[in-house]
């Protein structure tokens, strides 16, 4: 496009009329020119007016239509919709994951020669609570539990590591009980097997943990549990225990149980998005920075836990035994009755959202559980190997059950959310429709910047070319 200069100009025309005149001769120019499809037919003399007129409403409506696609993409982006994209992969080799076993009786009574005040607070702690007399918080019973330290309690009747894994067997090979990382569940009583192994310790198919575990219902406490078993919880290594249900197996004693584990993993979007039906943190993102002390994996548990627990120490001025060790060096021991009567209410508070400000992950690991169980021992074989030889087929019922636990597939699920509008995707939106109703592209919006810098050039040319003859 040709833009030519002004030298002089004609006696009785006012400067407007001769920047409109220039500007119609440049878009005359423009529209013959122009890549846009249909728009030189519109100024077209040679063309009859009806079908000038008709050209001009084609394009009008065409540019409508196009404007009208446009609006709904903007509000089609702004409602941040998403799809869910579901793959498959198989791997050669997978990371096992942590395997936390709970027994269900919290208390070991075999060593202790407990009083009845503190009977009655294990019974009111039990899974039982709400079905038997509770603990008198203002009589004799009171002022006995304010003077008995909870943290010493507690480990007077902890369970040790040997009495309960009889034996622990990982890909074929013995592993001792030392092994196992004592878990806090705040009063009960939970081990977890390979709670921090190297992110690099990666396993084959059908690699299997084998446990002999011995319930000792001889050291129940009447009244504080009805069950008979353990629980046992799949998290990923160096992640907080979830101990939620949606990852709990029970199994029962007198059994052997079989335990096929799938991975899984899911994936959120943040905000605006909000996927997971709240905001999520991104914590594969470069820049975050894990905020929990305690664990060096953050996950939402493990931050409710620290959380709450810290809450729960500063409010009471005290520690109840369940944070680990280095947390609780500063800090007195709670008393039972601080437990019960602050410590456990703060804590429920933290949990419920007063002070805790955590965040789930936006992705996450889970496992696709397959159990099956037969009843131990059978009659013909006797799997000395495995259980304690002292006892009896009826005695082994009622005390042990073995428990396998391996990866059945290493066909590992990945479900993602991506939002249903991407950049490239939006851009090849706005393209298409350009396309499609007006024939133009980016292209074209550089020709219609040059018209616009030739009419604001050619402006400037007239004003300077009329003060230059004005003087």
């Amino acid at each position: 496009m040709k833009v030519e200069s002004v030298p002089t100009l004609k006696d009785g025309r006012t400067l407007r009329e001769e920047v409109f005149s220039q500007w119609h001769d440049l878009r005359k120019a423009f529209l013959q020119d122009t890549s846009l499809h249909g728009w030189k037919y519109v100024p077209c003399q040679r063309r009859h007016i009806l079908v000038r007129i008709l050209w001009a409403l084609l394009l009008l409506t065409m540019i409508g239509v196009s404007l009208s696609a446009l609006a709904d993409l903007y509000k089609k982006y702004y409602s941040y919709s998403f799809i869910t994209k579901i793959t498959r992969e198989r791997k050669q080799q997978i990371r096992f994951p942590a395997i936390t076993i709970c027994t269900l009786n919290k208390f070991d009574i075999s060593e202790q020669n407990l009083t009845n005040a503190e009977l009655a607070y294990l019974r009111s702690s039990g899974y039982l609570a709400h079905i038997l007399p509770q603990v008198d918080w203002d009589g004799e019973e009171e002022r006995e539990l304010d003077k008995l330290d909870n943290v010493k309690f507690w480990a007077g009747g902890a369970y040790k590591k040997e009495d309960i894994f009889k034996v622990i067997f990982f890909k074929n090979n013995r592993i001792l009980q030392e092994s196992l990382n004592y878990s806090q569940k705040q009063d009960h009583r939970c081990f977890t097997f390979n709670a921090n192994t190297d992110v690099n310790a990666l396993e084959s198919e059908q690699t299997a943990l084998l446990m002999s575990i011995d319930i000792m219902q001889d050291t129940y406490l009447e009244g504080a549990t009805y069950e008979a078993g353990v629980q046992v919880y799949i998290d990923e290594p160096e992640t907080a225990p979830s101990y939620s249900d949606h990852s709990l197996i029970g199994v029962s004693v007198g059994t052997s149980t079989r335990i096929g584990l799938t991975k899984k993993k899911m994936k959120y979007l943040p905000d605006p998005y909000n996927t997971r039906g709240t905001d999520c943190v991104d914590t594969t993102a470069s820049d975050f920075v894990n905020p929990l002390e305690w664990f060096k994996v953050y996950s939402f548990d493990g931050c409710l836990l620290e959380c709450s627990n810290k809450a729960a120490m500063d409010a009471c001025n005290c520690t109840a035994g369940w944070e680990p060790q280095q947390a609780r060096v500063s800090l007195r021991h709670c008393s039972v009755k601080d437990v019960k009567t602050c410590y456990d209410q703060v804590q429920w508070e933290a949990r419920m959202g007063k002070s805790c400000a955590c965040q789930y992950p936006c992705e996450e690991t889970s496992y696709d559980i397959q159990v099956s169980s037969m009843v131990l021992p059978s009659k013909v074989t006797f799997p000395f190997t495995l259980l304690n030889a002292a006892y009896t087929p009826d005695k082994i019922r009622q005390n042990y059950l073995v428990l396998q636990i391996r990866l059945a597939s290493m066909v590992v699920e990945r479900t993602e959310h991506v939002p249903e509008l991407e950049l490239g995707e939006i851009f090849a939106n706005i393209g298409g429709q350009m396309g499609l109703f007006l024939g133009a592209s980016i292209l074209t919006i550089v020709e219609l910047l040059e018209l616009v810098a030739a009419c604001l050039l050619t402006s400037l040319t007239i004003l300077w070319a009329r003060r230059k003859r004005h003087g």
